[in-house]
C-alpha cells in the first residue's frame, strides 16, 4: 500500500493524491438509479462531475493514519 511508503521515514516517496471512490462510487449510482427510475437526470447527463482527491503527506502522519483506517487498513504507528 503506497500510504505506508508516505510513513515511513526511509521511503523518499512524500505525498500522494488519493481518490476518494466512495463518493465517485455513490454519485454514479445515484445517477443510475434516478435515471432508471424516471426521474430528471438532464442536469448530470453527459457531464463529467469531479470529486477532490485527498493529500496523504508525510507532512500530516495521523491524517494519513485517520485515511487508513476509514478504508479498513491498520494504523501504522
Amino acid at each position: 500500500q503506497i500510504s505506508s511508503m508516505v510513513l515511513d521515514d526511509a521511503s523518499p516517496l512524500k505525498a500522494v493524491v488519493s481518490q476518494d471512490p466512495y463518493t465517485q462510487g455513490y454519485n454514479a449510482i445515484t445517477g443510475l438509479v434516478n435515471a432508471i427510475k424516471g426521474g430528471d437526470y438532464s442536469d448530470t447527463k453527459g457531464k463529467c462531475i469531479f470529486v477532490d482527491g485527498i493529500v496523504l503527506s508525510v507532512n500530516d502522519k495521523a491524517g494519513v493514519n485517520t485515511w487508513r483506517v476509514d478504508n479498513g487498513l491498520d494504523p501504522i504507528e
